[in-house]
């Protein structure tokens, strides 16, 4: 009899584990369109590429207890505040795979780190921000990867918390233990547009399209990168959305910046012409880039 029950304890606990499994692969499908094999993998995959194109820093570091948390090599685009970061954490003395890191953590949700979940990354007006933990004996890596939606929010930097030191106002700005700054060091091409009589620019990016402009954007049936090699990058075909994803930010004077966030990084460099509406666009120079920025009267820039 008591064998009996011990089978039906068991068959109940795996009946839960399933029932669990399908239900996050059913969210993780709605929210990603992937199942859970997936999306790891393909978080595995984007280790192994895009962040192989990070820059070193190495010189941003703080020293809190026995945590020395250090800003090892980033990639920041400063147009359309897309960002890849990693950090290291060591502590003297301690084996890093022992070290308390929340799991894989997507979809926007903060996760945390250290000794009672102590620390976090925080980055302002964030629409999403993702971590990867990656530990080894000596030293673990945090990959971070962040888009900024509430852009005239954002201010170029990355915020450490400790809940250890300041309880339950660890993460206001004031009481950040480091700002992490970052420069933009990804190439941006700037591209010039007309929206209805008003001259809007476009930037494209490895990671992203922005476009800015005074009048709401609102005829977007095509756009079409062409590359050196005569290959085609369908962006959106009959106001469809192909490869990203698409929402608008509205700025307190009146304009507009309109992002398209892409699935997978393009060399901004090959790009030999960007069709809009069957229309090409004009490529800018660095001069005109810069000029053009400064005539919009600060609205590009962070403040």
């Amino acid at each position: 009899m008591k064998k009996d029950k011990k089978y039906k304890t068991i068959i109940i606990l795996f009946s839960m584990l399933v029932v669990i499994f399908v239900v996050a692969n059913v969210t993780t499908y709605a929210i990603a369109k992937k199942n859970l094999f997936d999306y790891f993998l393909s978080e595995e995959e984007e280790l192994d590429e895009v962040w192989e194109m990070l820059q070193k820093d190495g010189k941003q570091s703080v020293v809190i207890d026995d945590y020395t948390i250090t800003l090892e090599e980033y990639l920041y685009d400063g147009a359309t505040y897309k960002g890849f970061v990693t950090f290291s954490v060591k502590r003297e003395g301690k084996d890093m795979r022992d070290e308390i890191a929340g799991e894989t953590v997507l979809y926007g949700v903060d996760s945390t780190f250290g000794e009672n979940e102590r620390f976090t990354f925080e980055v302002n007006g964030s629409l999403t921000c993702d971590t990867i933990y990656k530990k080894e004996k000596d030293v673990m890596y945090v990959y971070y990867e962040f888009d900024v939606g509430e852009v005239w929010g954002f201010d170029n930097r990355i915020l450490l918390c400790d809940y250890k030191t300041h309880g339950s106002d660890w993460r206001k700005e004031e009481n950040a233990m480091l700002e992490f700054c970052l420069n933009d060091n990804v190439g941006t091409a700037m591209y010039e547009m007309n929206n209805n009589g008003i001259k809007s620019h476009m930037y494209i990016s490895p990671f992203a399209i922005k476009i800015v402009s005074f009048n709401p954007i609102v005829d977007i049936e095509n756009l079409v990168l062409v590359f050196e090699d005569d290959s085609k990058e369908i962006i959106v075909d009959k106001n469809e959305i192909k490869i990203g994803e698409y929402y608008a930010t509205v700025s307190n004077n009146g304009s507009y910046a309109y992002y398209i966030w892409l699935k997978e990084d393009f060399d901004t460099e090959n790009i030999k012409e960007v069709a809009l509406n069957d229309n090409c666009l004009k490529k800018l120079d660095d001069t005109q880039k810069e000029e053009i920025e400064k005539s919009y009267d600060k609205i590009l820039e962070v403040k």
